[in-house]
């Protein structure tokens, strides 16, 4: 609504109702309600005082927005990193769709059988907690165990069922003729003459035992005479003139000739009657025993095996092969039918075998070097068939401690110091023999000429011997082309050797040398200082490796004899610090005659040091190495030379002249090695 004021000459009766309460609310309320605020109408559009609507309120421009500053939000072109497994990030389309297919309340996948192929039938499980149930099929017993969470699969009676054994066909031993062979003690005979009680004077004395021993003892005026080859025992009375009545059930006495014959009856070592059948009855077969000591005899049927077993006697009785049901024969259970290979293969003499296919077998040999007998050799026979059998001549034996065979030798082999007949040969190992006299010509066999010399192209070798000292030396004189042997003395006397002296003196350090009288050359060996190593830098580089120095190996020498000449040793460079090169290594020098530079250091965190010159080479460059997210430095390893090794990372070489290993990991450079110099006349 537009608010225009009124004139002052208007009547308060001629003012609008709305304009009076307008004006009574901003005096007494405080309340502005106007149409516009600085000529800006309220609304949600641009240019419109922004008013809270539930309509989008369009183009704001506010300094702060819930209290914070435009710096605390992110610009719309923002972006974030997927989320890690080691950082957190915004989920990525991938991961979204892996978590859409994982169900609500899953859980940590467990380990377990989605499906059980049985033959070609696959099982698939229909839940996450769905239940197999293994069922016992014909022949079979299951056996569950809950603590321990087996499942025991077994045959019963292999699988197939047989009838009971009878008298007249072998079958499976029924529970009651079990019942009654475990009734029988173990090694009881059939049942014996013998007393298990004898009563004297009214006193039962019982056999405790199966061979209880009965003692007698001869009382006053008895005498006991034993028999034990005859199993007897003579009891008599004791000459002293009296008699005495015969004993009764009742009444002791002598013993009556009645009882001696009942008890010669007795037989030695009889025992109270024993547990044993006297008879066997096999259904309606009764096998009765016919003497105290009678044998019955078991004997195997169709597909029965008897294992007698006599130090526990005991007889074990199992079935063989394929036994029939009472109807039909029984199938076989498991892969036994259609099996093609063994389930666990076998070694024979070391080689697998699991029955798919054929092997072959190596014979098993033995070393033996030092027995002293005589040993017969084996040999291959000429067989094609695919394979050759081991043979052996006991002719021919060999002894494996003096190395020799021995056989019967015929005629006068054995003995012979010549040939029976001459022999001209014209090869020998497959090669001809010369026939010139120059014997020059390739693969053939020399020989001497008619003045007995031989003459060849050139001779060669190729294994010297250092061990024995030379007494002679072949050389070539009178320009006949012959070589012929002259002593040491002869040799240094036409070289004009024969009144010098020879030596030779090694420098590690700075000094003088003087020629000694008659010298005229000198063979000298040198090599400059080594370069230190270098130390690595701030950007994880390690140091690179000291350069080795120049070398000279041999090098001849002109001087004069009795001159002094000044030696100077090429100093080893010095290890570099953190962040430091290592220093080079310094010249090694014989007066103005030789010398040799000494190898650069390495540098800081880069390059290796250069070489000193010819005989040495340069050191390594350090690397920048990442060992998981952290670099790690490798310093480079040392030039090496002419008279040593160079130094690993951080390590110092070995040798003279070399370079020393730059820095690397934690761990410092390390310094070049000192130059050398070898005097030799």
């Amino acid at each position: 609504m537009t608010y225009s004021k009124m004139s002052d000459d208007v009547y308060i009766s001629n003012i609008p109702s709305v304009t009076n309460e307008n004006d009574r609310a901003i005096k007494e309320d405080k309340i502005v309600n106007a149409a516009k605020l600085l000529d800006l109408t309220a609304g949600n559009a641009t240019g419109n005082i922004p008013i809270a609507n539930g309509t989008l309120c369009t183009n704001l421009n506010a300094e702060k927005l819930g209290g914070n500053l435009a710096s605390a939000f992110a610009t719309s072109g923002h972006t974030h990193t997927a989320a890690t497994t080691s950082s957190n990030g915004l989920m990525s389309n991938t991961d979204k769709t892996k978590l859409d297919t994982i169900a609500t309340a899953a859980e940590v996948n467990q380990n377990a059988y989605s499906n059980i192929l049985v033959g070609t039938t696959t099982i698939a499980a229909d839940a996450k907690s769905d239940t197999l149930t293994l069922t016992a099929g014909s022949g079979i017993t299951l056996t569950p165990d809950a603590t321990n969470d087996a499942v025991t699969i077994a045959i019963i009676a292999n699988g197939h069922t047989h009838t009971d054994a009878t008298t007249s066909a072998s079958g499976f031993m029924s529970a009651a003729s079990l019942t009654k062979l475990n009734g029988i003690a173990t090694a009881a005979e059939v049942n014996q003459n013998a007393f298990s009680n004898v009563v004297a004077n009214g006193v039962t004395v019982a056999a405790d035992l199966e061979s209880d021993t009965l003692t007698l003892i001869g009382g006053s005026g008895i005498t006991l005479t034993g028999d034990a080859t005859n199993d007897a025992v003579t009891i008599a009375v004791t000459a002293n003139g009296h008699t005495h009545t015969d004993a009764t059930t009742s009444a002791s006495g002598f013993m009556s000739p009645a009882s001696v014959t009942k008890l010669n009856g007795i037989a030695s070592g009889a025992e109270v009657n024993q547990n044993a059948f006297s008879n066997i009855v096999v259904g309606s077969t009764t096998i009765a025993s016919d003497v105290e000591s009678d044998t019955l005899t078991l004997a195997a049927g169709t597909n029965i095996a008897l294992t007698g077993d006599a130090t526990n006697d005991k007889v074990t009785i199992g079935v063989t092969g394929t036994v029939a049901s009472a109807t039909t024969a029984a199938a076989c259970t498991g892969n036994a039918a259609t099996a093609t290979t063994l389930a666990t293969a076998r070694a024979i003499n070391g080689v697998s075998f699991n029955g798919s296919a054929n092997i072959v077998v190596e014979p098993y040999i033995e070393q033996d070097m030092t027995t002293n007998a005589a040993k017969y050799l084996t040999f291959a026979d000429s067989s094609t068939a695919g394979y050759q059998r081991l043979n052996l001549d006991t002719a021919l034996t060999y002894n494996p401690s003096t190395n020799l065979l021995a056989t019967s030798i015929t005629g006068n082999a054995a003995t012979a110091t010549t040939a029976t007949s001459a022999a001209n040969a014209t090869t020998a190992g497959g090669l001809a023999i010369n026939s010139t006299g120059v014997n020059n010509v390739a693969n053939q066999i020399a020989r001497t000429n008619a003045s007995g010399y031989m003459m060849c192209g050139y001779i060669n070798t190729t294994a010297p011997d250092t061990t024995v000292a030379a007494t002679s030396y072949f050389v070539e004189q009178g320009g006949d082309g012959y070589i012929r042997p002259k002593s040491l003395a002869d040799v240094k006397t036409e070289l004009g050797l024969a009144s010098l002296a020879h030596g030779k003196q090694m420098f590690t350090a700075s000094g003088t040398f003087t020629v000694p009288s008659g010298v005229t050359t000198l063979w000298v060996s040198m090599c400059g200082g080594g370069g230190g190593g270098g130390g690595f830098n701030n950007n994880y580089y390690g140091g690179g490796g000291g350069g080795a120095g120049a070398a000279y190996l041999v090098h001849a020498v002109t001087v004069t004899s009795g001159t002094a000449y000044t030696v100077t040793v090429g100093a080893a460079g010095i290890s570099g610090g953190s962040g430091s090169g290592g220093g080079a290594g310094g010249t090694s020098s014989f007066g103005s005659l030789l010398s040799c530079a000494g190898g650069g250091g390495g540098s800081r965190g880069g390059s290796g040091g250069a070489a000193g010159g010819s005989g040495g080479t340069a050191g390594g460059s350090g690397k920048r190495i990442y060992d998981g997210s952290e670099p790690n430095p490798a310093g480079g390893s040392g030039g090496g030379g002419l008279f040593g090794a160079g130094g690993t990372q951080s390590l110092p070489g070995g040798g003279y002249g070399v370079g020393g290993g730059g820095a690397g990991g934690s761990d410092e450079s390390a310094a070049g090695n000192a130059g050398m110099v070898l005097v030799e006349w």
